[in-house]
């Protein structure tokens, strides 16, 4: 394992080669700029006691966007800061994430213990992101002082069927969003085909003879209901502004498990529509504002206990 590393050049990376943490503690990423990686940008993955700040990703270049171009990923990771940064994108601008379906359940090692503070998100899939790879686990993280503009959702959750883990005891607070698509974005059946390997390319390396490579078969190992069905639960989202955004809320959750106990205080949202609320339990708001364009109202679908939306 490395440890007591520090990265703080204060310069600019270009190119595919980006920073990742693994087996790691006690490292500190300061004062970088990246730009136009091949893949996810900054990866922290089984480490503990990391520090990113000050970091500056630039992953597009004007209207050409990388593949899966995440900004700053904390995977399987425990007593994490990130502050300070300031992220465009092509995926997720900060995400948590802990292991992926039957590989991730056998590690269990969860994502915890997170602070992200102070920090800027601009074009990107989300401006913080739990999940989808939720297996192991992520809970008591804080999130507070960020600001959005114009990234795709603000506060996103998602996973689905065959990953399973628990996403809990999150707090999310003191957030500014401009022109964001979705503000509150819950998917418990987030692109289902991630899960898989397309039929047209089994049945080319069928064709060709070669067995299927042993790191597919792990990754495909299929996950039963009991263990493979994810648990978002005991989230609080306090003191948040959303301006302009498309959908105040896009919320799937599942029949045989909703997304459990949100407490939503001080939330003030201007959006085009209201969207949906689906499959959620004990959701309770208070001094809440949903302004919309069209006048709707956030329509509830197989939810109960939510209160305090008017």
């Amino acid at each position: 394992m490395l440890t007591a590393f520090c990265i703080a050049l204060r310069t600019t990376f270009a190119g595919s080669i980006t920073p990742l943490c693994s087996k790691s503690s006690n490292v500190s990423v300061e004062e970088l700029t990246l730009r136009e990686p091949g893949f996810w940008t900054i990866h922290i993955c089984f480490s503990d006691h990391v520090v990113v700040d000050g970091v500056t990703i630039r992953a597009n270049r004007d209207d050409q966007f990388g593949p899966s171009s995440d900004g700053i990923d904390i995977d399987s990771s425990n007593d994490i800061l990130v502050q300070h940064c300031d992220i465009d994108c092509n995926d997720d601008n900060f995400c948590l994430k802990a292991g992926r379906d039957a590989d991730g359940l056998r590690v269990n090692r969860p994502t915890e213990n997170v602070i992200i503070r102070d920090c800027i998100a601009r074009r990107g899939h989300g401006l913080i992101t739990f999940g989808s790879e939720t297996s192991g686990g992520i809970r008591n993280v804080e999130v507070y002082r960020l600001k959005a503009f114009g990234t795709g959702s603000g506060v996103r959750f998602k996973s689905t069927q065959g990953r399973g883990g628990t996403v809990e005891d999150i707090r999310i607070h003191d957030i500014t969003m401009q022109k964001v698509e979705k503000t509150i974005d819950l998917n418990y059946d987030w692109y289902p085909a991630y899960n898989t390997v397309p039929d047209e390319v089994r049945k080319q390396i069928e064709a060709e003879g070669k067995p299927l490579p042993l790191h597919w078969m792990v990754l495909m190992r299929q996950v039963g209901p009991e263990e493979g069905t994810p648990y978002i639960h005991d989230i609080t989202i306090s003191n948040i502004e959303s301006i302009d955004s498309e959908v105040a809320f896009a919320v799937a959750g599942r029949k045989n498990q909703r997304a459990g106990r949100f407490i939503f205080d001080h939330i003030l949202i201007k959006a085009a529509t209201a969207g949906t609320i689906s499959n959620a339990q004990d959701w309770m708001f208070t001094n809440a504002r949903i302004e919309t364009t069209d006048g709707t109202k956030p329509q509830l679908k197989n939810c109960d206990n939510v209160e305090g939306l008017e």
